[in-house]
């Protein structure tokens, strides 16, 4: 249900993103974030995009769950119907009781 590859390839780049980072150097890589009331200055740059990366990833996984949901029941009702057309065409082949010849 949950995409465990995509959660276990998330946490693997956070943790490479993070790693490249530290071992930048931030001497002269920082800037200033400007949101409408307040600014946040000497921001390093590696942070600011990693949050980014982390914040769109958070807000795509619901797609991601949801799609694999609705895949999945789709497959099932696909594959229920198809049982249940089979069984019909097995009882249409089974002669009715009492038509059987009999020997004798």
């Amino acid at each position: 249900m949950i995409p465990w590859k995509l959660i276990v390839f998330l946490v693997v780049f956070s943790l490479v993103v993070l790693f490249a980072g530290f071992n930048l150097g931030v001497e002269n890589r920082t800037q200033t974030i400007s949101f409408v009331f307040f600014e946040m200055h000497d921001v390093p740059v590696f942070l600011s995009i990693f949050i980014s990366f982390i914040a769109g990833a958070i807000l795509m996984l619901p797609f991601a769950i949801h799609k694999k949901i609705k895949r999945d029941k789709k497959l099932s009702e696909k594959i229920k119907g198809h049982d249940e057309k089979t069984d019909s065409k097995r009882k249409r082949q089974q002669p009715a009781k009492g038509t059987e010849k009999e020997d004798g």
